[in-house]
């Protein structure tokens, strides 16, 4: 009995073998139709195509990855970087990096390779060094004014097709320059261009910045010491040639002096005579008051004249002639301004004329030592 049970469990197992083994056959068959059907592959690293631009050491890669028609969403968010991209040199390997929306992908159902791409630089064309000095020689600066109230005008005046087009911009830029001031300049150009036409420019060490020295320019005088005696001679004649008509300062010089007026046919007949040079104060602005809007240097020329009135009564008194803005050219000679001499002030009185020539807190005075 036990052995007929025995033979009828071997039948019944030989008989499941196929059929298990068929369902087996069937799931993997299913298992591999639906992985095979229901998911789209994408292999990122040999989709990517890759481009060369630059030049030997200062080379690119660009990377592009067509997207697969019905995914363009998810190519979208692919994001690729590349090592050391912009300095890269022929023998360097470049390893491009992809990354991309993983969530996104499996909502798709995407199987996505993206291992780093390893790509040899080659081919890339040497460049052609460009100095600072070549990149600013379109640059014209034109100074106008008088120092240290000079303005600059700059044009680029280069014909060349690339470097007629870089611009030039004035770093801290302001109204008014002196004599001897540094002006930063930077060039801005095209960078993709330069790229593009193999050129290697220098930069400094600002980058693409260089200093210019204000030279050149008219200036206002700083000290009177710096007049020759020709320029000194020019002044006092200038000046005396202004003492003519003295009816402003008549009546209050007289009133000094004690003396009494008279009119000629209801006219004040106060004229001046004999005038020599008694003294010279140079007046320069100071650097505080700048923004006052006031003159930049002046010359008072002190003279002691005969003021003398129709009927001979006459009387010495002390006359101040004043000219502004006295400017050393370029070209080492001077504008002594000899058209704005006038006469600022007179007095029988010498202590008016002192106080009138050294109190002015706007003014380094200086004293000229006269020969």
């Amino acid at each position: 009995m036990r052995k007929r049970r025995k033979r009828r469990r071997k039948k019944n197992q030989k008989r499941w073998v196929p059929v298990a083994a068929g369902v087996i056959a069937l799931l993997l068959v299913g298992v591999g139709i639906f992985f095979g059907m229901a998911f789209e592959r994408v292999d990122l690293e040999k989709e990517a195509v890759v481009a060369f631009s630059g030049f030997d050491r200062k080379g690119s890669v660009s990377v592009d990855v067509a997207p697969k028609e019905g995914y363009e969403e998810f190519y979208s968010t692919i994001d690729v970087s590349v090592s050391s991209n912009g300095a890269l040199s022929n023998g360097d390997e470049a390893v491009v990096h992809f990354s991309y929306d993983e969530e996104l992908a499996k909502e798709l159902r995407l199987m996505v390779k993206a291992p780093d791409k390893i790509v040899p630089v080659e081919g890339l064309p040497t460049a052609t060094a460009v100095s600072l000095d070549e990149l600013f020689s379109g640059l014209s600066i034109t100074y106008a004014g008088v120092a240290p109230e000079v303005t600059i005008e700059m044009a680029n005046v280069s014909e060349d097709p690339f470097f007629g087009n870089v611009s030039f911009l004035v770093e801290e830029p302001r109204e008014y320059y002196n004599e001897g001031d540094l002006i930063k300049i930077r060039a801005v150009f095209n960078e993709e261009e330069a790229l593009r036409l193999n050129y290697d420019i220098e930069q400094g060490e600002n980058g693409y910045e260089k200093s210019f020295t204000v030279t050149g320019v008219d200036t206002y005088l700083k000290q009177g010491s710096e007049l020759g005696s020709d320029q000194i001679a020019a002044l006092s004649d200038a000046g005396k040639n202004l003492l003519h008509d003295a009816n402003d300062y008549g009546l209050r010089i007289f009133s000094e002096a004690n003396l009494m007026p008279i009119w000629v046919n209801n006219q004040l007949t106060f004229q001046w005579k004999n005038p020599s040079l008694l003294s010279m104060y140079f007046h320069t602005l100071k650097e505080e008051a700048a923004d006052k809007g006031m003159h930049q240097n002046d010359m008072e020329c002190v003279y002691m004249a005969t003021i003398i009135q129709a009927d001979g009564v006459s009387c010495q008194a002390e006359v101040v002639v004043r000219f502004t803005n006295l400017i050393k050219k370029a070209d080492g000679s001077y504008d002594l301004s000899i058209d704005t001499g006038e006469i600022i002030s007179a007095s029988y009185r010498n202590s008016n004329i002192k106080q009138l020539l050294t109190n002015d807190d706007d003014y380094v005075t200086e004293k000229l030592d006269l020969i």
